[in-house]
């Protein structure tokens, strides 16, 4: 639902476009905002566009957002920056929190000292996003002087406590403080978009066709694309670190699933790459100069959320300056047709190749496993016939034969008594015998009812 909320199957940004697109039919390349309805800057001043709660009065927005905004820019900031009751609540609670901390006039002075960087923030009193960065770092240093005589458990609680506040009431302002922030989102998610056609194996990553094709990884994957495609939506730094630190473990699972040893930052970096060459998240641009901005600074020198962010951002700064046909090893000619959306010749015969010699390896292992089947065949019929052979040797060793059952008898009678022969021969049989029977064709079975009584005669001795 994310892809399909954030991507389309072009450019992935038709969405996010500005909505004057559709409503004027204009070819505007810059996002919209929730702030501006839907608009972009440029076109809320281009076309006068009356916001909402705006009157029909009220003149259309100046040319500068920075350093004199007129009245209608006035009224939307006013509104944005009005508390509603999410922030009543948000503030309400932010202040019983600071005084079950037991952080004293300390604590209402540094939230005073907050709502006021909230209030330039939303006045649009910084002349650039590097004087908001400064400006919050001389907030964190005041805050880590206040805190310095509690616990290292106390202090981090209310310092992450601020910083949540403050990252909080700023995300919504932050996005449309500079059209820089847009202009630079925009080319970004080009340049992602036109990286389409990079393979993992381009990249030096541990992953091949075949680990794609693996439903498990595949949804690992899966999984560590929506984990960026979701962080645009948070509002804290903490949130939003909380989304990259997923992303990477999920591809931390992934790859140990595809490898047989131990996952290194040489295999993980490569993957991240890919990841984020495959997601394009929105607003991509914004949303690291956001946590750089507004993060307390130790949260991103320490830890291993800072390590991970320090990867995201190394990533994302190799796609836009680095990624070239050079490290790509790809010819210029061919790297710049593949840029501007064209697969060369020499793409669609890699690509074919490549899948005959994942047929040819697929084949191999068929071969191989058909080869072992037969094998385990073989050995099985052998075992059955050497079986038989044993079985039959034994059922005939315990047959016993008339002779033997005839010694075996006169071995056990006692002295003095006539022998099974002398017995058998002074025997007085009457009436026809078993094979008669069988020579008239009468059944074996009619024998005892047919033949007489057996009646011996006492011998004369």
């Amino acid at each position: 639902l994310l892809l399909n909320r954030w991507m389309d199957a072009s450019t992935g940004v038709s969405g996010l476009l500005c909505k004057s697109r559709e409503e004027y039919g204009t070819d505007c390349e810059f996002f919209g905002s929730r702030q501006w309805g839907g608009y972009c800057s440029k076109c809320v001043k281009q076309f006068q566009v009356k916001l909402p709660g705006e009157s029909e009065q009220q003149p259309a927005p100046s040319q500068s957002l920075v350093s004199r905004p007129n009245l209608a820019l006035k009224k939307l900031i006013n509104r944005l920056d009005r508390p509603t009751e999410e922030i009543h609540m948000l503030g309400d609670q932010f202040k019983l929190k600071i005084k079950s901390l037991k952080f004293g006039s300390q604590g209402n002075s540094l939230y005073k000292e907050c709502e006021q960087l909230v209030e330039r923030c939303s006045r649009h009193q910084f002349e650039s996003l590097e004087e908001v960065t400064q400006s919050m770092r001389t907030f964190y240093d005041r805050l880590d002087c206040a805190v310095s005589g509690r616990s290292v458990d106390d202090a981090e609680e209310v310092v992450q406590l601020f910083e949540d506040y403050l990252s909080s009431r700023v995300h919504s302002l932050f996005f449309t403080m500079s059209p820089d922030l847009e202009a630079a989102d925009k080319s970004l998610h080009l340049r992602i978009t036109n990286l389409w056609w990079v393979k993992p194996e381009q990249l030096a990553s541990p992953l091949t066709p075949l680990h794609l094709a693996d439903p498990n990884i595949n949804d690992l994957l899966d999984q560590a694309m929506s984990s960026l495609m979701l962080m645009d939506a948070r509002t804290t730094v903490r949130q939003k670190l909380q989304c990259i630190d997923q992303c990477m473990e999920v591809l931390n699972q992934a790859l140990h699933a595809a490898v047989s040893r131990p996952v290194s930052a040489d295999d993980l970096f490569p993957t991240l790459v890919y990841i984020v060459l495959q997601c394009k998240p929105p607003q991509l641009h914004s949303n690291i100069n956001f946590i750089d901005s507004v993060a307390h600074p130790a949260h991103l020198t320490f830890g291993h959320s800072a390590y991970n962010f320090n990867n995201f951002h190394v990533a994302v700064q190799n796609i836009a300056h680095q990624m070239n046909a050079a490290s790509l090893n790809v010819p210029s000619a061919e790297f710049e047709k593949l840029m501007r959306g064209e697969k060369t010749r020499r793409f669609v015969i890699a690509d074919i190749l490549k899948a005959l010699e994942e047929d040819r390896a697929r084949l191999s292992d068929i071969k191989s496993s058909h080869e072992e089947l037969s094998k385990s065949m073989k050995e099985l019929s052998t075992n059955i016939l050497n079986f038989r052979t044993r079985l039959r040797a034994e059922t005939d060793s315990v047959k016993p034969s008339s002779l033997g059952l005839k010694e075996t008898m006169s071995s056990e009678l006692k002295p003095g008594c006539l022998s099974l022969p002398d017995l058998l021969g002074d025997l007085n049989l009457s009436g026809p015998s078993v094979d008669d029977l069988m020579e008239l064709g009468q059944p074996a079975s009619m024998s005892a009812s047919l033949a007489p009584t057996l009646v011996p005669t006492r011998p004369s001795n």
